[in-house]
Parts: structure tokens; sequence; C-alpha cells
């Protein structure tokens, strides 16, 4: 591991339900730095809508990209509980559709 990443010490992570993660979510606003790979192999941008998913399929998100990198996607997406949130996804082990390009 890098020196760099040790010295972030993000500390043990907890799994947490549902309910727990919107209670979390739920006051928050969701903020997230606009950034982008001009190299992207998709194409992708900010401002791009997109579907997400897991391979199995089981869960389908779709939101708006606000930063992407060759590891990440972060996207905006509506929740019927708390309204707009960004959520944060790893590029590997995901499935990207493209629906609409801004």
């Amino acid at each position: 591991m890098g020196k760099k990443i040790k010295l972030i010490e993000h500390g043990p992570s907890t799994e947490l339900t549902e309910q727990q993660s919107l209670k979390i979510a739920g006051p928050s606003n969701p903020d997230a730095a606009v950034s982008t790979d001009d190299n992207d192999p998709m194409g992708l941008c900010p401002g791009n809508t997109i579907t997400i998913s897991a391979p199995d399929g089981s869960i389908i998100i779709k939101g708006d990209i606000v930063s992407l990198s060759p590891n990440h996607l972060t996207i905006k997406r509506s929740h019927t509980k708390i309204g707009s949130l960004c959520v944060h996804f790893p590029r590997i082990g995901y499935h990207i559709k493209k629906i609409k390009f801004s």
C-alpha cells in the first residue's frame, strides 16, 4: 500500500442497512467535485445520463455523471425518500450503459 493511501487512515469499515444509510444521507446536500477523463474509453463525460448495475443486474441505478476517472464514477441521482444524492462507484465490476449525452 502506498504512503499516501496509508495517510488517509479511513479506519475500519462498518456494514450499514439501507435505513441507516438513508438516515445519514438524508440531511446532507450532494456535493461532488466535477472531474473528467478526456481519454475515457466509453466517451463518457460529466452530464451524461447512465445506468450502472452489478454484473447480476439485480439493481440498476440511473443518474447523471458528476465525476469520472479510469477507476471511479460519481453519479447524481434522485431517491424517493431523501431527494438528490451523489453515489460513488468503482469502474471495475459494474456494467455501465450510456442513456443520454449532455
